[in-house]
């Protein structure tokens, strides 16, 4: 928790414990933050949203924050996307501590190519994918510097904040150990003390706080999640997060695939002793398929030697194709392992949920039955769809 006073406009914290997953530099993060000058007060017209979060009362408001974080962490960690919640939580909270209402959050989805996904949507629309560097987002971003509406020492940068959809009141980057993470975008503002431009900063830095400890939850989840040596999930982690996956795409009517990798001749390379060359060709193998698959699709590894693949949105058809083209690109890597003997080789089983919408248990064990029969046919690859009668070959 963090201790919060005010006292002739002037901020002290004081930290006397950490909630979990919070490292030390991130509470430096916040009272440097706290502590910057100030360059005037709000004054923005007055919402409802100021009635309620002055029923709640902005110096407990703010120092409830990192409490009630920590208890929201222990609720929430182990969904499978905790983001739109926590997009709901970072709502909730700049409304009880500056009346702030009309928010949009973005969360960075890559470094690479910068684009900003809203965190209380896992599936947007293509328009809802807004451009990092273009308009006030884009000042705020390159800049490092917060947009405050009542600031009128920048005429350029209140133009650039009406070029957005909607009104700007306070616009401002989340940043984690000086990489940036996210942006949030606020509305309206309301026009009591509560929205005073040191609250402002300060809840910027609690933001930060809880949206960096998240980040570190989901991070060494997924590290504990991930298969060290294939770089995927493991079977536990897989099952939970296809059958997650899988229900979504039932309740939107779409089709799901999924796909068994089966690498042979593993275990006589590891009998040999050549447990370097066995390692490489999972590593290897696994990049390719990862490089392949959608973020929304899911990887696993089972038994040492088998990749599992649920493909969303795909049918049978479409999922062919893809596999071909895995496919493809495994044996080419095979031929360069400097295999001795060609003792690896890889078959293929895929199964496609067709119209009766069959259970994950049931599409794993098809797909890995097609692999079987695959090898005992001499086969590369064998794919069959659930047809609403049966089975059918394709």
């Amino acid at each position: 928790a963090i201790a919060v006073s005010l006292a002739a406009g002037a901020l002290a914290i004081v930290v006397f414990s950490m909630p979990r997953f919070v490292r030390p530099e991130m509470h430096r993060t916040a009272i440097a933050a706290s502590s910057q000058t100030e360059r005037g007060s709000v004054a923005d017209p007055k919402s409802d949203s100021a009635t309620r979060a002055e029923e709640v009362g902005p110096i407990e408001s703010i120092v409830a924050v990192p409490r009630q974080f920590d208890r929201w962490l222990t609720q929430h960690r182990d969904l499978a996307d905790p983001w739109p919640d926590f997009g709901e939580f970072v709502r909730a909270t700049l409304l009880a501590c500056c009346g702030a209402s009309q928010i949009k959050a973005y969360r960075l989805l890559s470094p690479d190519d910068h684009t900003l996904l809203p965190l209380h949507e896992t599936a947007p629309k293509e328009n809802d994918f807004p451009p990092l560097r273009a308009g006030i987002r884009g000042y705020v971003v390159t800049s490092g510097k917060s947009f405050y509406r009542d600031d009128k020492s920048n005429d350029s940068i209140h133009e650039l904040a009406g070029l957005i959809q909607g009104a700007c009141a306070w616009c401002f980057s989340v940043h984690v150990q000086d990489n940036l993470i996210g942006v949030i975008q606020v509305g309206e503002l309301a026009n009591t003390e509560i929205a005073a431009r040191h609250r402002l900063r300060l809840m910027e830095a609690m933001v930060s706080l809880c949206w960096g400890s998240l980040t570190e939850a989901c991070r060494s989840r997924l590290a504990d999640e991930t298969d060290s040596v294939a770089g995927v999930l493991t079977p536990e982690a897989f099952l939970t997060k296809a059958g997650h996956t899988m229900a979504a795409s039932y309740a939107k009517n779409e089709p799901v695939s999924v796909v068994n990798f089966n690498v042979e001749g593993l275990r006589r390379l590891t009998d040999n002793g050549r447990w370097d060359i066995a390692k490489d060709a999972i590593r290897r193998i696994s990049e390719i398929i990862r490089e392949r698959v959608r973020e929304n699709d899911c990887a696993g590894f089972f038994d040492g030697s088998t990749f599992v693949v649920l493909l969303v949105s795909v049918d049978a058809e479409l999922a062919s194709l893809i596999v071909r083209k895995i496919q493809s690109h495994i044996v080419d890597t095979i031929k360069s392992l400097g295999d001795p003997g060609n003792q690896i080789d890889v078959r293929c089983g895929l199964a496609s949920s067709g119209a009766r919408r069959p259970s994950l248990d049931a599409l794993l064990s098809r797909a890995a039955s097609i692999s079987t029969e695959a090898r005992k046919l001499g086969l590369a690859m064998l794919a069959c769809t659930d047809e609403a009668n049966g089975v059918a070959a394709v």
